[in-house]
Order: structure tokens, then C-alpha cells, then sequence
């Protein structure tokens, strides 16, 4: 996919063309900013659902222990989190037993990279990795 030109202050933005990325899923940044702002909701977690929705992602938004949202995370479902305290959004792409794949708000320029887990419940803004966190799963609908 080409490279994306998205103003860094747009992070809800920056992380859908992240998740469509990982799901090679075409993204087209003027639709998804339209839906965006066109989301009748001050949640953070219903805009991104409407901003995906306008690509063909479907975001299931849920409560659960952090540890449960990362153990989910796969290849062809990731979880995006968001440390509420800041603001940074999170995409866990896959996992492995003691690291995983992920990328963050605050340092898109680093593309995805591999994360310890604990620093994983640093990112998400959680106290620990039992602590409940909203997760959005997001899946690609076919074909869009």
C-alpha cells in the first residue's frame, strides 16, 4: 500500500489507516476524515467505529481484562486500545508469548514494532495486565 499523508494531529485518522494496513483494507483518508467527523458521538471508541465503518472494518467495542483484549489479537483481527489518560491509541496486531506487535498514536512514525507485554500495559494507560480496559476488535467485512 502507499505511504500515507495524514496530519500527525490526527490520531483517530492516523490509527485507521494503521488498522486498514494491517488488514489490507484500501484506505481512503477524505472518506474515513468525513466519517469521523460526520460521528454523531463524543466517544472516542463510536468515532473510530464510524470511521472504520466507512472502509468495510467492523469494530466490536468491549470491557475486558487487558490481558484477555492482547491475548485475542491476531493477524486478521487487531485490537486497538486507548490510554484515556492520554489520549494515545494503541493497535496490538498479533502476540506472541512474550511480545507483540504494535503500534501507537504517539509514535506513528515508528510503524508497528514488537513491544514486551508489560510495556504493552504501559501504552494501554493500565495499572496491570488484570485491570480492565475498552477494546475495540476490528475485522475486516469482505469484500468492501
Amino acid at each position: 500500500m502507499p505511504e500515507l499523508s495524514v496530519p500527525r494531529d490526527e490520531a483517530p485518522l492516523r490509527l485507521l489507516a494503521e488498522v486498514a494496513r494491517s488488514l489490507d483494507v484500501e484506505f481512503l483518508p477524505d472518506q474515513v476524515r468525513s466519517a469521523l467527523r460526520g460521528a454523531a458521538t463524543d466517544d472516542p471508541f463510536g468515532s473510530v467505529a464510524a470511521g472504520s465503518a466507512a472502509r468495510g472494518i467492523r469494530a466490536v467495542h468491549r470491557r475486558m481484562p487487558f490481558a484477555d483484549a492482547v491475548c485475542t489479537a491476531h493477524g486478521s483481527m487487531p485490537i486497538v486500545l486507548r490510554d484515556e489518560r492520554t489520549g494515545r491509541w494503541l493497535m496490538v496486531g498479533r502476540h506472541g508469548f512474550l511480545r507483540a506487535r504494535a503500534w501507537t498514536s504517539d509514535r506513528p512514525e515508528d510503524g508497528v514494532r514488537s513491544v514486551s507485554r508489560s510495556a504493552l500495559v504501559s501504552l494501554a494507560g493500565a495499572r496491570s495486565a488484570s485491570e480492565p480496559v475498552a477494546a475495540a476488535f476490528m475485522v475486516a467485512e469482505r469484500p468492501v
